[in-house]
């Protein structure tokens, strides 16, 4: 065997293909009246299948069109000619970003470079930071002297209140118009002062109607009262008073409450409160019946139980509800829901699992409950075909 790749088997990897490269001819002259060679007419039979071969060879190699394709060879090939540009163009861009990436490299290291420098910039400003703590030290000591010289001012300063705590002062009453007077005698540490008389002014008397008006405020431990004498007193507030208006009036129609001198309420209006267990509850009672419109309905139990809608288009509904365990009832009117598609919110739980049918025109009356805070809610149709 004669090796064409440089007179050498091939690599390791490598594949060889050995492919029929004959020359299609007629090599048989066939003779008319002349005796027919079987072995000549056998071995023309043989070259034409072996040109057939080799044609089926190339062309299981060949991209071939569907029969049904309606694109032309000279089309595809114009396609493979395009996507050859295509990918060369590809691998340019990805030889840019290539380039693009060393060069965010290089800026990478210039910043690691510029971090360098910063952390010697923090280094110098740590130092500073150490002689700054050290003036602020010297600084302490220098207040600390300052304290110790005021608290020699403030021993002064006591033993002259000592002095002045001793002194005796005498007063005299002076004649109307003369000037005020005041003299001080070292001797005998008696301080002489004259004032002159003037006229008295009005004491303020508190009436029966104002007296017992200012009583301790709301959340105080401590309050003011106001005397028939005039005099204004601190007043301790005890338990039952405190944080509490305290007044002594009876209640009255449309008034705020207020309570008696002993901090509660007087019958005038516990009477009229309704409590929060066992007590009745009298009269008619109306519920909030509020009106939903739109493509996207909200069914707020938190501001009302009772809503009406009427479709006019494909209509999605929502419900919220109060958290915890409380029972929480709510009643929907439809009006002609029928006439579009209506989508009930996933938490509502269906009798066999199936929404109702609606009127196309007319009401329905559907009622939901949940015990959950609105994980779940039991749901049915109560009312249907009403005109």
């Amino acid at each position: 065997m004669t090796y064409l790749h440089e007179g050498a088997p091939l690599p390791a990897g490598w594949k060889l293909a050995i492919t029929r490269n004959m020359p299609f001819e007629q090599q048989i002259d066939l003779v008319s009246g002349t005796r027919f060679d079987a072995e000549v007419i056998e071995t023309g039979l043989d070259r034409a299948t072996a040109e057939r071969q080799q044609l089926l060879e190339q062309l299981q190699r060949a991209v071939i069109l569907p029969p049904t394709s309606e694109e032309t060879p000279i089309k595809m090939a114009e396609q493979l000619l395009l996507a050859e540009k295509t990918a060369q163009a590809s691998a340019a861009a990805a030889q840019a970003s290539e380039s693009a990436a060393a060069s965010s490299a290089s800026q990478a290291a210039a910043s690691a470079q510029a971090a360098a420098t910063s952390a010697e910039a923090a280094d110098q400003s740590r130092a500073e930071a150490a002689a700054s703590a050290a003036a602020a030290s010297q600084s302490a000591t220098a207040a600390r002297q300052s304290a110790e010289a005021a608290a020699g001012s403030e021993d002064r300063a006591a033993q002259s209140a000592a002095s002045i705590l001793g002194l005796q002062v005498e007063v005299a009453t002076l004649d109307p118009g003369l000037p005020a007077s005041g003299d001080y005698d070292p001797e005998t540490g008696i301080l002489h002062l004259g004032i002159p008389k003037g006229d008295s002014g009005a004491s303020a008397i508190a009436t029966p109607s104002i007296a017992g008006k200012v009583m301790p405020q709301t959340g105080d431990e401590d309050g003011l009262s106001l005397e028939k004498d005039g005099k204004l007193r601190v007043r301790k507030a005890d338990a039952t008073r405190r944080g509490s208006v305290l007044a002594s009036v009876t209640a009255a129609a449309n008034a705020v409450p207020q309570a008696g001198e002993d901090g509660t309420l007087d019958e005038s209006w516990t009477a009229n409160c309704l409590q929060l267990s066992g007590g009745t509850l009298t009269g008619a009672v109306a519920e909030a019946l509020q009106d939903v419109t739109g493509e996207t309905v909200a069914l707020d139990l938190k501001t009302a139980n009772n809503f009406t809608h009427t479709v006019a288009a494909d209509t999605t509904f929502t419900v919220t509800a109060h958290a915890g365990s409380s029972f929480q009832l709510g009643t929907l009117v439809l009006t002609n829901g029928g006439t579009s598609a209506v989508t009930w919110p996933d938490s509502f739980k269906w009798a066999d699992g199936v929404p109702p049918s609606l009127m196309a025109s007319g009401v329905d009356v559907i009622t939901f409950f949940t015990i959950d805070g609105g994980e779940t809610y039991y749901a049915a149709q109560v009312m249907t075909g009403i005109a």
